[in-house]
């Protein structure tokens, strides 16, 4: 039998709650979420356990921070950058229940992919423009461009999508 497991993610921008919900059932089948590995969750064979989890953000972690949410009966687990995935026994109360305090962390979410999509998004654009106009159709500059185009939509598709999914996350939150 396996006693390791790779699970893919959903991307904390659009499914955060369904990811949470995934580790809450693998939890319960003996999966213990260990860690993470490019864009899957690492997990190792043990003990079922009913257990709720839960997603924050913040760029720092800190005492009082870990503190927090100690005293609120969640125990850290592990951290991607600046997000922060927690466990409680099930039926632990969230610490961000109410409303308005979800939608302030999906607006710092926004807010820290705002820049990087505006910047991004006009590289691209402007790489686009310059090689349609001046970039020959062959040769080893033209490679280069299509190489360089290649590195821009990938850096644009993982700024803009998170900077929308959190926007439009939001303001869902708040009908």
């Amino acid at each position: 039998m396996k006693s390791k497991k790779y699970v893919m993610m959903g991307g904390f921008a659009f499914a955060d709650n369904t990811d949470m919900k995934k580790l809450k059932k693998l939890a319960k089948k003996g999966w213990i979420l260990k860690g993470w590995k490019f864009l899957s969750y690492r997990f190792e064979k043990g003990e079922p356990q009913d257990l709720d989890f839960m997603v924050d953000y913040r760029d720092e972690l800190d005492a009082d921070y870990l503190m927090k949410f100690e005293k609120s009966g969640w125990k850290y687990v592990m951290s991607i950058a600046n997000v922060h995935i927690f466990s409680a026994k099930e039926g632990t109360r969230p610490i961000y229940a109410d409303v308005d305090s979800k939608a302030e962390i999906l607006k710092t979410q926004e807010e820290s992919f705002k820049k990087p999509a505006i910047i991004t998004s006009l590289l691209l654009i402007a790489s686009l423009i310059v090689g349609f106009l001046v970039i020959p159709e062959t040769g080893w500059l033209h490679f280069l461009w299509t190489m360089v185009i290649t590195l821009l939509m990938i850096a644009t598709v993982f700024s803009v999508m998170p900077y929308f999914a959190y926007k439009i996350r939001r303001r869902h939150l708040k009908k």
